[in-house]
C-alpha cells in the first residue's frame, strides 16, 4: 500500500513537471516574440553634437548689457537612427545650464542648416540606418571686450580665436597666453583658474514624442596647444 502511494505521487509530481515544461514552451516564445516585436517598434535615435566645427560666425543684435553679447557660431550636429522603424524629427531646441532646458536667451539658437546652406524644414523623416549631419548655429554670449574685438573681424571662426588670443582672451572671455615660435607654431595656454565652460544641450523631439538629448560642453582652450599657423605649409 506504502509503494502505491509513493508510486501516485511521484506520478503527480511528474504530471506536474510536464505541465510546467509545456507551459514554459508555450510562453517563453510568446515573451520573445514580444520583445523582439516591441524592440522593432521602439524609436531609436542618436544625437552627435560637436564643437570643434569651423566656418563663418555671426554677430546678432542680443545684447545684455554688461553680460555681453551673442555671437552665434557654427557646430555640427549628427542625427542617426539606429532603430527599425521610420523616424520623423518633429522639432528641436538649443538651451544651456547644468540640465536641459534650465537656460535659454535671445539668440542661443541660430538655426539648423543644410550642407547647401539652406535651412532645414521640419519635419522630415531618417529611415533605419540613416544619419544626417547639419550646421547649427549656438549662440554664445561673449563679453563686451570680446564683441568688440570680433566686431572688426570678417572671417571664420578659427581666425577670431587666433586674433583673439594674440590679446590674450578666447571667445568666451577666458585669460589665456600666446607665443609664436619659429616656424609658424604657436603656443596658447589656458591660465589656470579660467574655466569658463558653458554646456549646451541639443534636445530632439520625434512625431510620436519621444524625447532625445545630448550635450556638448562650449570651446575650452586646452591646457597647451601647439599647431602650425595658419597658411604656413608644412615640411
Amino acid at each position: 500500500m506504502s509503494d502505491e502511494k509513493s508510486s501516485d505521487k511521484i506520478a503527480r509530481g511528474m504530471a506536474i513537471v510536464s505541465l510546467l515544461v509545456a507551459i514554459a514552451a508555450v510562453v517563453v516564445p510568446y515573451m520573445q516574440q514580444r520583445s523582439q516585436f516591441q524592440a522593432l517598434q521602439n524609436e531609436e535615435l542618436v544625437v552627435r553634437l560637436n564643437s570643434s566645427m569651423n566656418g563663418p560666425l555671426r554677430l546678432t543684435e542680443n545684447s545684455f548689457g554688461p553680460k555681453g553679447h551673442v555671437v552665434q557660431i557654427p557646430w555640427q550636429v549628427t542625427l542617426s537612427n539606429t532603430g527599425y522603424q521610420n523616424l520623423s524629427i518633429s522639432k528641436y531646441s538649443i538651451t544651456v545650464g547644468a540640465s536641459p532646458n534650465s537656460t535659454y536667451y535671445s539668440g542661443v539658437d541660430g538655426g539648423m542648416f543644410t550642407s547647401d546652406q539652406q535651412r532645414v524644414q521640419l519635419p522630415f523623416t531618417l529611415e533605419p540606418g540613416e544619419s544626417r549631419s547639419f550646421r547649427v548655429l549656438v549662440g554664445i554670449i561673449v563679453p563686451p571686450r570680446v564683441y568688440e574685438v570680433l566686431s572688426s573681424i570678417d572671417g571664420k571662426l578659427s581666425e577670431a580665436r587666433m586674433v583673439l588670443a594674440k590679446q590674450g582672451v578666447d571667445l568666451y572671455g577666458n585669460e589665456v597666453n600666446y607665443q609664436e615660435f619659429e616656424g609658424g607654431s604657436y603656443l596658447i595656454t589656458l591660465k589656470k583658474g579660467s574655466d569658463k565652460s558653458p554646456i549646451y544641450w541639443f534636445e530632439v523631439v520625434t512625431g510620436r514624442g519621444n524625447v532625445f538629448v545630448t550635450s556638448e560642453t562650449a570651446y575650452r582652450w586646452p591646457e597647451y596647444l601647439l599647431l602650425p599657423n595658419p597658411g604656413q605649409g608644412r615640411s
